[in-house]
């Protein structure tokens, strides 16, 4: 097996893979809750597992950092601006600013250090408790499975209540056109 490049990332990409949010939503319509996500991600993970390898490092941003769009590309604005870096500590913050309460089972703290058991649900300000929100992605299509199946895991360890939602392309589509997903 060989590739067109010799050396890693072994691949360029030819487009940005994103989570698209439905910001009519609650909390998703919340800064807070959207940073919080974006440094719940594991991203070493997603590069290493979901992408087998094959890619560069995952930056924020909306333009590629190589190729014709690089001169585009600004470091300084991502280090200021940007989100992707899992820092579960940030995400935490982020959390808390927006007043997101994390309810977990079995936790246990051994020599100081906080185990979190399973995430049981979200409280929101108000001591509601929140819907789980859900990641659509085409089922079938092992590589976004993947990666869905990696941001789940990380995000949910880091408190944050979303699942997958792996749909037919027959579902897929139209949601994606009429706005009836969260995360997409």
């Amino acid at each position: 097996v060989g590739t067109w490049f010799t050396d890693y990332p072994f691949f360029k990409a030819g487009a940005i893979p994103m989570f698209i949010v439905n910001t009519t939503r609650e909390p998703l319509n919340d800064r807070h809750y959207r940073r919080a996500m974006a440094f719940a991600i594991d991203y070493s993970k997603v590069t290493a597992l979901g992408f087998s390898g094959y890619s560069d490092t995952i930056r924020s941003g909306l333009i590629m950092p190589f190729s014709a769009e690089e001169q585009y590309y600004s470091q300084d604005e991502v280090d200021q601006y940007g989100a992707t870096v899992f820092d579960p500590s940030r995400a935490a913050e982020e959390l808390r600013l927006g007043g997101y309460v994390s309810h977990f089972e079995d936790t246990t703290i051994e020599d100081g250090v906080t185990t979190f058991g399973n995430l049981v649900c979200m409280l929101n300000a108000e001591g509601d408790t929140m819907p789980t929100l859900e990641i659509m992605s085409p089922a079938g299509w092992t590589d976004f499975e993947s990666i869905v199946k990696l941001a789940v895991k990380s995000m949910r360890s880091c408190g944050i209540d979303v699942r997958e939602g792996f749909v037919d392309a027959s579902q897929y589509w139209p949601a994606k056109n009429t706005g009836q997903f969260d995360l997409f």
